[in-house]
């Protein structure tokens, strides 16, 4: 038993738009390349090449922005976290620097107590002041920071640019012309 030969459905037919003129076209589907005349400017296109350039999709500039956006938002992001941690650091640092200050100057009193004041104790002394010496420039370096991780980065700049100044490139293209002129000069006056 032969089973029957499956029957094609007709394509319908796909608008298109003339390259030349933008008048609709009819064409019907088929798999190979056809030329097609355009009734209306008599151009002659072919449909799959055309399609191809009408199917192009351009990334939509708002989608641009937004990704700009995103890439700032985490590179903002990143520096405050930055700024946060070195803050925590330098938190530390001036703690840990305080707390070996009183435990040098309580060690000194003590020494300076038992024994005067013998190389120990000017040792502790000079230990102790620079303790003190680095939690004041951890401090300074804390506070600096804090002030950098809660600045705002959307504040209008002091100085607003001058665009007075730029060009628009059209005295370069005066400039050519004037050595081009100036060569076309020299070649008529010295033939040589």
């Amino acid at each position: 038993m032969e089973e029957p030969a499956p029957q094609t459905q007709p394509v319908a037919p796909q608008p298109i738009a003339c390259p030349k003129c933008g008048e609709s076209l009819a064409i019907e589907g088929t798999d190979d390349q056809q030329l097609v005349r355009c009734p209306r400017c008599a151009a002659d296109s072919f449909p799959d090449i055309v399609e191809e350039d009408a199917t192009v999709e351009w990334e939509e500039p708002a989608q641009a922005d937004s990704e700009l956006d995103g890439l700032r938002i985490r590179n903002l992001v990143q520096l405050r976290r930055s700024a946060i941690r070195a803050r925590t650091y330098a938190v530390v640092i001036l703690i840990c620097c305080l707390v070996m200050a009183v435990q040098l100057i309580l060690t000194d009193i003590q020494e300076v107590g038992t024994y005067g004041w013998d190389r120990w104790a000017i040792l502790y002394a000079i230990s102790a002041a620079a303790m003190v010496i680095v939690a004041t420039i951890a401090s300074r370096k804390a506070s600096t920071l804090r002030r950098e991780s809660n600045r705002s980065d959307a504040q209008v700049p002091e100085h607003q640019p001058q665009f007075d100044q730029l060009s628009d490139g059209s005295h370069q293209v005066k400039n050519l012309e004037v050595m081009a002129s100036q060569d076309l000069r020299k070649q008529t006056e010295d033939p040589s």
